[in-house]
């Protein structure tokens, strides 16, 4: 049991490695020969090693002792060895797990200073305005200056306070901090506000006058916001010594307009002449001549190169698109185009998509004379009856003409319109006969066609003009459209239809809760336009599902046959499908168009949003009431809570529209 200790009792004679016991010079051991031993071990070990350093030295004197009494002495002190023995092993081993651990941590901590000390190097590298670390140092500058941690907390400062924020990676780690987003916008905007209006470290002078007045405003601007915002007005400021006028020829909106046009059709032409350049006393006066709308809309203009906001109001939309056309600020030209789109519905809706139409034309911009064309296309009803129609203009009237896809009552409310326009302009003999050739007298009844040559004074001072597409109109309705395609060479647009809303041609359709459930509907279209055709109907129904599901949404089947689990009902999408509920011979050599208008709410009044063409389902146009949230009830698309739809069978004769080598 000694020699486990790691010490002999021979003479005192020492066998393993350790320290020296001072009374007997025997050698003790520790668990570890690679540390020191601790207080507690040492403690043991001399304690051990005295109680046997004594029973040797004193076994002499006590001869006496029965052979029983020594029995039990050498018991008692192997099992006192055993138990220290134990005590060292345990102990020793308690001691590697420890070292162990420390090299294990030891090397985690290095492995993560190592990272951050990575990252730190990437963050520096790609950009030195964000910053990693436990501390930052943010000044906030602005009058509400605001910080966002990631997690959504916001931070905030005062007036000219210094803030320190603290924060660690946004990895995560064992402190709370996060990444900070410092938006500084709202306050630099408010400055920067508060330096036009002051005037603080000016250097240009604006010197407005106003054509045919002797009134003068003068606005005292800084050259670097008007130069960074208006090319055209670095360029005045770059060429200082230049000295010349820029003038509005005329103080009306028209012929304002007609101005612009020739200078704004390059995005980097300036205005019509520059304006007079000046130098004062450490300041460049700028002299502006402009209208009296334009002079009036100045201050919102210039308010927007320093703040990037504007309050429009509709009566100076175009005077502002005017400003911006000139001076050829696009964002601003782009807000007031998306602004003057949404806005085309009013209570005289039609007027001002008429005014806003030309104008488009004049100043060029293709998106808002794209965005006036379609409404005046689904909406003309409206912009026939409006007090502004007779005053449209001969291009825009022939291009309304030419288009199928006009929405209005029927031919006959068309072609009196186009009366009132020609009664009232009196345009030269090309335009009327080209205007009067664009209707499409075939879709009228005989009984209309009858009245309107008796009783039309426009008909009948160019009836030589139309007279052959009376003719064939009268021939269109009293035969058969396939005799009469074997026997005359048909013009294939006369015998086209439009989108009309006639009974005779389809149906309006109001969905209460479109969103619940499906609904379906029953009605009755004239097989034809024909009078051959008109007094045969046709049987449709139309089903409209809400949350209809594609073949590529629904969820396939396994192997085994089970179904996979259904979608959310989110994932579908609305589909209205129209198909006949009848079929008869007479059916043949007639294709059907449906066409699907769909009517919401615009600022101001209702009106046609959007248009379907289809065969049979919405599914064909692949984008049905995209993005239209049916279960909100405020939305512009469910006016009362119901959405509005109307419903075109458009038949159209194979052999007559068959289009001419």
């Amino acid at each position: 049991m000694s020699r486990s200790m790691g010490f002999h009792q021979n003479g005192g004679q020492s066998c393993a490695r350790g320290s020296h016991c001072p009374k007997c010079s025997c050698l003790l051991t520790t668990p570890n020969h690679h540390t020191a031993p601790s207080v507690q071990s040492i403690h043991t070990l001399h304690t051990h090693h005295k109680h046997t350093h004594a029973h040797t030295h004193t076994s002499g004197a006590s001869e006496d002792f029965s052979e029983v009494e020594r029995e039990e002495e050498e018991v008692e002190e192997e099992e006192d060895e055993d138990e220290e023995e134990e005590s060292v092993q345990a102990h020793c081993r308690v001691g590697k797990r420890q070292q162990k651990g420390g090299k294990r941590r030891e090397e985690k901590r290095r492995e993560e200073k190592r990272r951050e000390e990575k990252r730190r190097e990437e963050m520096f590298e790609v950009s030195g305005q964000r910053f990693w670390g436990q501390v930052y140092l943010v000044v906030l500058w602005g009058s509400a200056c605001v910080g966002q941690r990631s997690s959504g907390e916001v931070v905030s400062a005062g007036e000219g306070l210094l803030d320190f924020v603290t924060g660690g990676n946004s990895g995560g780690g064992d402190g709370d901090g996060g990444t900070f987003t410092i938006n500084h916008s709202m306050g630099l905007v408010s400055r920067l506000a508060a330096l036009l209006e002051q005037g603080n470290n000016s250097d240009v002078t604006l010197r407005l006058e106003t054509v045919g007045t002797d009134e003068v405003r003068v606005i005292r601007a800084h050259s670097l916001v008007l130069a960074l915002q208006s090319n055209i007005f670095e360029e005045l400021l770059r060429n200082r010594t230049t000295s010349s006028t820029s003038t509005s020829t005329s103080t009306t909106t028209t012929t304002t307009t007609a101005t612009i046009s020739s200078s704004s059709s390059s995005s980097s032409s300036s205005p019509t002449s520059s304006p007079t350049s000046t130098r004062g006393r450490g300041s460049e006066t700028l002299v502006i001549r402009e209208s009296a709308e334009s002079v009036a809309a100045f201050d919102k203009f210039i308010r927007y190169l320093y703040s990037g906001e504007l309050a429009v109001r509709l009566e100076q939309a175009t005077t502002l698109h005017l400003l911006a056309t000139k001076y050829n600020v696009s964002m601003l030209r782009q807000g007031l185009s998306q602004f003057m789109s949404e806005n085309l519905a009013s209570e005289a809706p039609s007027s001002r998509a008429v005014r806003w139409y030309e104008y488009a034309v004049q100043s060029g911009d293709e998106a808002l004379r794209d965005s006036c064309l379609r409404y005046l296309t689904w909406n003309l009803t409206s912009a026939l009856r409006s007090r502004d129609w007779p005053e449209v203009s001969a291009p825009l009237l022939l291009t309304l003409l030419q288009r199928s896809d006009l929405v209005l009552h029927g031919e006959l409310e068309l072609f009196e319109a186009v009366e009132a326009w020609l009664e009232r302009q009196d345009p030269d003999g090309l335009t009327a006969e080209n205007a009067l050739r664009s209707i499409r007298y075939a879709m009228m009844a005989p009984r209309e066609l009858f009245r309107l040559q008796r009783e039309s004074g426009v008909l009948q001072r160019y009836a030589e003009s139309v007279r052959d597409l009376l003719f064939m109109s009268y021939q269109f309705h009293s035969a058969s459209p396939l005799q009469l395609a074997k026997f005359f060479d048909v013009n294939c647009s006369l015998f086209a239809p439009r989108n009309y809303l006639g009974s005779a041609w389809g149906v309006p359709w109001v969905i209460g809760s479109p969103a619940r459930d499906d609904r379906s509907v029953s009605f009755q279209t004239q097989l034809g336009p024909s009078g051959h055709d008109a007094g045969k109907r046709v049987t449709w129904n139309a089903l409209f599902s809400p949350r209809w599901l594609p073949l590529s949404l629904r969820p396939p089947f396994s192997e085994q046959g089970a179904m996979q689990p259904p979608p959310r009902p989110e994932a579908g999408r609305p589909r209205v499908i129209v198909t006949p509920a009848t079929s008869s011979a007479d059916m043949a050599g007639v294709s059907f168009q449906k066409t699907l208008l769909v009517v919401a709410r615009l600022q101001g009044g209702m009106a046609v949003r959007h248009v379907y063409n289809f065969h049979q389902s919405t599914e064909e146009s692949g984008d049905f009431l995209a993005g239209v949230d049916l279960q909100r009830r405020n939305s512009d698309y469910l006016p009362n809570g119901s959405l509005h739809l109307h419903i075109i069978i458009k038949p159209l004769y194979q052999s007559l529209i068959a289009t001419k080598n």
